[in-house]
């Protein structure tokens, strides 16, 4: 079974780059296939012309780093916004435990 070779991280700057391209482009990105009431349709080849495009504008920011797919790139964004998700949902949680005498009688 061959692996493939690590490639490096992302840059910081491509990282930004990304995270602004996508806001940008969010609509079309996450649309809806069908046209439901206040969704636009929007057909998969539309999708992909949208992360090419992004590709095209992460991977001009440093020419020397290995360039990436939108594959890739989609799969950045999507571990990027788990990760904020979960951190978020961490951040919101009570940190477990009874409740202490102070909260009780507040």
């Amino acid at each position: 079974m061959e692996t493939k070779p690590r490639r490096t991280n992302l840059s910081t700057a491509q990282i930004l780059k990304l995270i602004s391209l996508v806001g940008t482009h969010m609509k079309t990105i996450c649309g809806r296939h069908q046209g439901a009431a206040g969704y636009q349709e929007i057909s998969n080849k539309s999708k992909k012309a949208t992360w090419e495009k992004i590709m095209l504008e992460v991977n001009a920011i440093d020419p020397l780093s290995p360039h990436r797919t939108a594959d890739e790139l989609r799969k950045k964004w999507n571990d990027l916004r788990h990760h904020t998700i979960k951190y978020r949902t961490r951040l919101a949680g009570t940190g477990g435990g009874p409740p202490t005498q102070k909260a009780i009688i507040l």
